[in-house]
Formats: structure tokens, C-alpha cells, sequence
């Protein structure tokens, strides 16, 4: 054999050990996935995903229905805040007349008491005078 064919035949020896050394064997590729096992997790991937959509679709029905009830309250809120606002105001403008006619008879009254002070003031004068 020549020279040249003896080294493409050691190539090929090398190659062919290097085959056997690192090759998989039946035992080494019972322990790989398979297919069907690629398919079952996938399905239970997609389960899993199914549900967790139906979750979310769940709870975002109950976000929009607190929103709703939110605003419906807060809606009621605003009505009986405007409610109490314009009572406020009715009862401030009665307060208001209240105390106008409260200063108004007490200064009647400050008349009134001065001027019977005076008269009685009138008719002690005239009772001492009456009386010497």
C-alpha cells in the first residue's frame, strides 16, 4: 500500500473509533425526549395556558363590574354632595336673615328699654316732686 492510502485509511480508522467513542447509544437515547413527549408537554403547556387566559378574562369581568359599581357610587356621592351643598347654602341664607333680624330687634329693644328708662326716669322726677 502506498503512502497516500495508508493515511486515508488511518483517517478513516480515526474517524470511526472517534464514531464508537461518541455515539448514542440505545440506552443513552431512552433518557432523550421524544416526540410524544414534545407533544404532551405542549398540550399541557397549552392547557395551562387556556386557563390562565379564562382567569384573566374572569377577573377582568370583576374589575369592570367594581369600576362600574365605583362609579356608580362615587356618581351617587357626587349627587349628595350637591344635596348637602345647596342645603348649606339654604340654611346659610337663613342664618344669615336670622341674624340681621336678631341685631335688628336687639337694637329695638336698646331703644325701647332707653326710652323706658327715660320715662321712668320721668316719673320718679315727677313722683319726688309730688312728694316734698
Amino acid at each position: 500500500m502506498d503512502k497516500e492510502t495508508n493515511i486515508k485509511l488511518k483517517d478513516i480508522l480515526d474517524i470511526v473509533i472517534f464514531i464508537k467513542d461518541q455515539a448514542a447509544t440505545k440506552e443513552d437515547l431512552k433518557v432523550l425526549v421524544t416526540k410524544d413527549d414534545l407533544k404532551a408537554v405542549e398540550n399541557k403547556l397549552e392547557n395551562r395556558m387556556d386557563s390562565m387566559e379564562n382567569r384573566m378574562d374572569s377577573m377582568e369581568n370583576r374589575m369592570d363590574s367594581m369600576e362600574n359599581r365605583m362609579e356608580e357610587g362615587f356618581s351617587s356621592i357626587h349627587t349628595e354632595l350637591q344635596e348637602i351643598r345647596m342645603e348649606l347654602k339654604s340654611i346659610n341664607k337663613r342664618l344669615d336673615e336670622l341674624e340681621k333680624r336678631t341685631i335688628e330687634d336687639a337694637n329695638v329693644m336698646a331703644q325701647e328699654i332707653n326710652e323706658l328708662k327715660h320715662r321712668v326716669k320721668k316719673l320718679e322726677q315727677k313722683w319726688v316732686q309730688q312728694s316734698v
